[in-house]
This record gives C-alpha cells, sequence and structure tokens, in this order.
C-alpha cells in the first residue's frame, strides 16, 4: 500500500500545516473476518524500492496472477529473502522476518504494530515513525508492507 505524499510535503513546507506533535495514523476497515485467532498482532513496514500493484479481485475465477505478492515485486522479478524490497537486511522481530531501511541496530525504529484480543479486526495504526521517516529522508516511500504476525 503506497501514498502520495507530495501535497501533504507541501503543506508542511509552507506552514500550513504545523507542529512536532502530529500523528500518522493508517486506519483500514475489515471487510469479512472469518476464523481468525482471538489473539494476533499486524505490523506494518516501509517497503524499500518499487513494486507493482495488482489488478486481481478476491473473488477471481481463474485467479489473477499479476502484479505484486510475497515472492514477486512486479509479478516477474523475484525478491529473495534478504535484499529484497521487503526487506534490506535480516533480523527477527515480533512479526517474524525484519523488514527495515538501514542499519540493525535501526530497525525497530521503522515497525508499527497492533495487537488484538477478542476485539474488532479494524485497524488503527501509529505509524508516524515511518512517515516522518519518509519526510526527513531517512527512509524511502515506497509504502507499507502490512502482515499479521507469526503464531505458534
Amino acid at each position: 500500500m503506497q501514498f502520495d505524499l507530495d501535497d501533504f510535503s507541501a503543506s508542511l513546507a509552507t506552514g500550513e500545516l504545523s507542529g512536532s506533535d502530529m500523528k500518522y495514523y493508517l486506519n483500514l476497515y475489515t471487510d469479512e473476518a472469518i476464523e481468525i485467532p482471538v489473539t494476533y498482532s499486524v505490523y506494518v513496514y516501509p517497503i524499500s524500492q518499487s513494486w507493482e500493484m495488482g489488478d486481481g479481485k478476491r473473488a477471481d475465477i481463474p485467479e489473477t496472477t499479476t502484479g505484486v505478492s510475497w515472492t514477486l515485486r512486479d509479478g516477474v522479478t523475484i525478491s529473495g529473502v534478504t535484499g529484497s524490497a521487503w526487506d534490506s537486511g535480516s533480523a527477527g522481530g515480533p512479526g517474524g522476518a525484519a523488514y527495515f531501511s538501514g542499519t540493525l541496530a535501526e530497525s525497530t525504529k521503522w515497525e508499527a504494530s497492533q495487537s488484538f484480543k477478542y476485539q474488532t479486526t479494524d485497524l488503527h495504526i501509529d505509524v508516524t515513525n515511518i512517515v516522518e521517516g519518509w519526510f526527513s529522508g531517512s527512509i524511502s516511500n515506497f509504502g507499507f508492507l502490512i502482515k499479521r504476525g507469526n503464531t505458534a
């Protein structure tokens, strides 16, 4: 999921929007939740390279296989585990593999998460650190990778 921040950046530069206490949230709403665990977490990471959005729908027959997937960033180019568009280093984290830009020491800085226990599956995740990283140029803005945490 990628967002165009040009207009927002311009508003910050002109002072139309200001404040060091600004917060940024990723809000996603569930269409349907079936057989989800009672307790689980969702993690959000910045993506470090470009990718091609797929055009498939959930019920496509035959199944649409173009665009981004867990192993293909454009439907053709294989994304390996280490050094791929999905992660630029290798490390373990609560969500599984760590997706980050920069050194391992700063990897947790670029992670956002939300945990669920007997509650609605709609997401309201504070992604302030990631968005501020985009604005400062510390990390590239190629959007978010959103994934459910590993389960036992």
